[in-house]
């Protein structure tokens, strides 16, 4: 299951919830089957820095525990 609206929410409230990584990351404007997607140079062959951090690992349990004590347990 993903939650990722949820997620971004509890991470501005604890950003120690998420591991991230720093990637040079772009969005494919020209025509083509990627138009629009987002591209990440996960292996640095673009030879760019970094412009975006990318989580990469989440604590599931403690983002699990935050949505149930902000929310309230029914």
């Amino acid at each position: 299951m993903y939650l990722h609206d949820p997620l971004a929410v509890a991470v501005a409230l604890d950003r120690s919830l998420v591991g991230t990584r720093a990637l040079a990351l772009d969005v494919e404007t020209a025509t083509g089957l990627n138009l629009g997607r987002t591209i990440a140079d996960a292996n640095g062959l673009w030879g760019r820095p970094p412009n975006v951090q990318v989580c990469v690992d989440v604590d599931a349990e403690r983002f699990v525990a935050l949505v149930l004590e902000r929310l309230g347990r029914p």
